[in-house]
């Protein structure tokens, strides 16, 4: 709806408004006056002329005065985007049928397996029971006076309750979340759906948008990039949403549908206090029961990611013991099929954390596999295992750096990785200064890349890698007349065949959109990649407060390479105060990509990790 409204604010008197007027009419009074003399000098036209020319001054004037204001009014409703997620991991396939009594009768009550407006006072008397340890009160006394009637009567219902209950022993915590959600009885999602938008996501290690079709199939049938073995309670929190319909309307909360397991290493409370900063709340649906399972689990593994050849890196693993206290627990390290180590303890009802030293003799990755026994009466058996890979170089890492010129960022890089004792550094700087004293430039300016020519019947397998000696290539801001399409397929086969690690620099010349290479455009974790340059100089605000500051994510704070202090508020606090970055690249985060800092804007504009994202692992 739009409204316009037209009106002069001079028209509440003041002193300024009085003498406007005044100083109008008495301009007005002498023009008149004038027009007396001027009718003695010019023709009557001219004189008309001139006095109609005066009054339409002075009557321009005082409109001036008067301060005349046209406003248009826009009422536009904004409605807030409610994001339901459901967890769709493994552990919400558990079937909880230890259950109590008490627990089970009020999720019957909520599915509406049970219950109307006749029963329900009775069904509270119930639970009211079930809460104190005693037997329901199955027929209330003013229904009937005969015994029998009152037996049988009592019998039927609990029949009746007993199966019902039996119903819900074969529903999964996945179909619980389902049913609760779509249930015809009472559609709680759509009954959302007629307050706002609602946005669905399905989360495991992964979360993905999907829509009620989706939900309303087998959450069994997921798409492979949600990573259902694991489950992370912060990528639940960190999807956006957003589709056709709901667009990009702003949040206005988060359900979770989940039984609230966590095996992602990551503290979900510090995305869910960013949350909290930006007032969206959160409201949890915790699927499953108080009650604890009779289970042995391998509830967290810590170990090195990268170990050196022949230390002696150790895997410290959190046991998980519950049902079982007394009993003895085998927990078994295995490389392949081969048994490198067992260690027992007896249960005591709480976790036991164990170490095992791992061997680091040989070079490569190195994966191994730590498993319980399963014990009979477990609720369930698929987290009984957990495998786990760490990485053996020798007594140095290989690092290759690759540059155009020796801007900035190459000399800091040469001077950090130099001076690390660990680290074996290679340089490439393709245009450097050279004066033709000595026999060649001071730094090689062709990349070397070991590929033999293939031999008839050779088997593919054993053919020396391109940068078979290297651990990590850092690639800077180099030209694709340097960098040419065969060399971005030896780097691919690098990182996806090698297991080599690859860090790409933003350039402002070329890195990455000057090139035009489908390869490097696989390897790149972002798509349509664009410039952002923030032309600051305007700003009234010191130089330490311009440009774009960075924030970790949860998972940038549990990234050891990102730590600059081993406390997390004070490592915060130090990425906080980093100086400002004017000129940087964004575009679309691609499937698999882990955003580990994101831009913060000078503007307050809400940040979008999906889109700020400046620091990407893939």
């Amino acid at each position: 709806m739009i409204e316009r409204h037209f009106q002069f604010n001079g028209f509440e008197w003041s002193g300024w408004t009085i003498f406007s007027v005044c100083a109008v009419v008495a301009a007005l009074v002498s023009i008149v006056m004038l027009f007396r003399y001027e009718r003695r000098l010019v023709s009557s036209s001219i004189g008309n002329v001139l006095i109609s020319l005066r009054i339409a001054a002075l009557i321009l004037i005082l409109l001036t005065f008067l301060e005349p204001v046209l406003t248009w009014s826009f009422n536009v409703n904004k409605t807030g985007r409610l994001i339901v997620a459901v967890d769709v991991s493994d552990s919400m396939n558990t079937q909880d049928r230890h259950a109590s009594d008490l627990e089970k009768l009020r999720l019957a009550r909520a599915l509406k397996m049970i219950g109307n407006d006749q029963v329900n006072s009775r069904l509270d008397r119930w639970e009211a029971a079930y809460a104190a340890d005693q037997e329901p009160p199955w027929v209330d006394e003013d229904e009937t006076a005969n015994p029998q009637k009152r037996e049988e009567l009592a019998a039927s219902r609990k029949e009746n309750l007993t199966a019902i209950f039996a119903d819900i022993d074969q529903m999964s915590r996945k179909e619980i979340a389902q049913k609760l959600l779509l249930n015809p009885a009472n559609p709680i999602l759509e009954q959302l759906q007629e307050r706002g938008q609602v946005d669905v996501v399905l989360f495991a290690g992964d979360a993905v948008t999907t829509d009620q079709t989706t939900l309303e199939k087998s959450l069994n049938e997921v798409p492979d990039q949600v990573h259902m073995e694991l489950s992370n309670l912060t990528q639940a929190l960190k999807n956006t949403g957003g589709s056709s319909e709901t667009g990009e309307a702003p949040i206005a909360g988060y359900i979770l549908l989940t039984d609230g397991r966590d095996n992602s290493q990551l503290n979900p409370v510090t995305m869910a206090a960013q949350l909290g900063q930006m007032q969206v709340p959160i409201y949890p649906v915790v699927v499953g029961t108080d009650h604890q399972p009779k289970d042995i689990s391998i509830a967290d593994l810590d170990y090195p990611q990268t170990a050196f050849k022949d230390d002696r890196p150790l895997l410290k693993a959190r046991i998980g013991t519950n049902g079982y206290d007394g009993q003895e627990i085998s927990v078994i390290l295995k490389q392949g099929d081969q048994e490198l180590a067992v260690k027992r303890f007896t249960s005591r009802g709480v976790s036991k954390l164990l170490e095992f030293e791992l061997d680091s003799g040989k070079l490569g990755r190195q994966e191994f596999t730590l498993e319980t026994e399963v014990l009979p009466g477990e609720t369930r058996d698929d987290n009984n295992d957990k495998n786990f890979a760490i990485n053996i170089v020798d007594d140095k890492s290989h690092v290759l750096l690759v540059e155009e010129t020796a801007r900035w960022e190459y000399r800091f890089l040469h001077h950090a990785l130099e001076r690390d004792k660990r680290i074996a550094l290679e340089q490439v700087l393709f245009e450097q200064p050279y004066m033709g004293l000595l026999p060649q430039p001071f730094f090689p300016t062709q990349l070397k890349i070991n590929v033999p020519v293939a031999k008839p019947n050779e088997d593919p397998g054993s053919k020396p890698h391109p940068f078979a000696d290297q651990d990590l290539i850092i690639i800077g801001d180099v030209s694709p007349e340097h960098l040419e399409e065969e060399n971005w397929k030896h780097i691919q086969t690098f990182v996806g065949d090698q297991g080599g690690t690859l860090v790409l620099l933003a350039g402002k010349k070329f890195m990455p959109l000057g090139h035009r290479s489908p390869t490097l455009n696989e390897l790149l974790p972002l798509k349509s990649p664009k410039v952002i340059d923030w032309n600051q100089a305007n700003f009234k605000v010191p130089p330490g407060e311009r440009g774009m500051r960075l924030r970790l994510t949860p998972e940038g704070e549990a990234e050891p390479l990102l730590q600059f202090d081993a406390n997390a508020e004070i490592n915060r606090d130090i990425w906080q105060d980093l100086p400002g970055h004017l000129w940087f690249l964004q575009g679309e985060l691609k499937p698999g990509a882990t955003v580990l800092a994101y831009g913060i804007s000078p503007f307050n504009a809400s940040p979008n990790e999906k889109t700020d994202g400046v620091i990407i692992h893939r």
